[in-house]
């Protein structure tokens, strides 16, 4: 039987290996930070034509479950939500600001 030696790496060359590898897991860890910072849950990122902030007095339904929101966009003639939308994203490249309806 032949008994094999362990193989002895330079110092220097085991610091670059291990350089190496540090690097190269930052960068994948870098890499699915951004991928998971740029994902947009699936929110619209899309420019609304109008931004509505309704202010008229309404009454309140007591009957009614569902809570209408006072601001809301405009996309296509339709109202959307604003809950639809990746709203940071809007703010930073839209050019749109909240329409005070009173």
């Amino acid at each position: 039987m032949v008994k094999l030696k362990p193989m002895k790496i330079p110092k220097i060359q085991r610091n670059l290996i291990i350089g190496i590898v540090f690097i190269l897991f930052f960068i994948s860890g870098t890499a699915l930070w951004l991928a998971a910072k740029n994902r947009n849950s699936g929110k619209l990122r899309i420019c609304p034509d109008s931004w509505i902030d309704n202010q008229m007095p309404t009454i309140k339904n007591l009957d009614y479950k569902q809570t209408i929101s006072n601001q809301y966009f405009i996309l296509n003639e339709k109202r959307r939500e604003l809950s639809e939308f990746d709203l940071d994203w809007v703010k930073k490249n839209c050019n749109v600001e909240p329409q005070i309806v009173d």
